[in-house]
């Protein structure tokens, strides 16, 4: 028997679900501020560790990978808001991060040769302090950018890049 007579436009859980979902494990887990969002993660170590191997054993570990890193290159990397533009933060952190583990090869590339990617993640990402008397804050992106890049060439195939295409 059909439950719904159309299809949502995202795979997602239902409210009710998540809700009773979230309160049986809420004991368990631990709320975390990250590129100004809201993160979830487990409260004790050995939980996170018995989860990664439990569920992301081998494949499935790359396929997770790769779903974030879709998921992630889907947004944009600016929005307005409020006749300002915001720079999504998440997707400057996560998005060479999660291209890497999913061993998505090509979309990597073009992502650490994007200029306007490149520029927003030293712009705008990783802020090292904020001055109390100004508020002017001084970003360390390229840091991390550094470490985007480290990451990936442990990693990255000799066939890869753009002779590979």
């Amino acid at each position: 028997m059909r439950r719904a007579f159309h299809r949502p436009p995202e795979q997602r859980l239902p409210v009710v679900v998540w809700s009773r979902f979230y309160f049986d494990l809420e004991p368990y887990l631990i709320e975390r501020s990250a590129d100004g969002a809201s993160l979830l993660g487990f409260f004790h170590r050995q939980m996170g560790e018995v989860a990664e191997e439990d569920y992301l054993g081998g494949e499935a570990k790359r396929a997770r990978h790769e779903q974030l890193a879709r998921y992630f290159s889907g947004q944009p990397l600016f929005a307005v808001r409020d006749d300002s533009k915001a720079t999504n933060l998440r997707k400057l952190s996560e998005l060479p991060f999660q291209q890497t583990g999913g061993a998505l090869w090509d979309a990597l590339y073009e992502t650490l040769t994007d200029f306007e990617f490149l520029e927003a993640k030293c712009t705008y990402s990783g802020v090292i302090s904020v001055a109390k008397d100004t508020g002017q804050k001084t970003y360390g992106g390229v840091y991390e950018l550094i470490e985007d890049y480290r990451r990936a060439l442990a990693v990255f195939p000799e066939a890869a890049g753009p002779t590979s295409r």
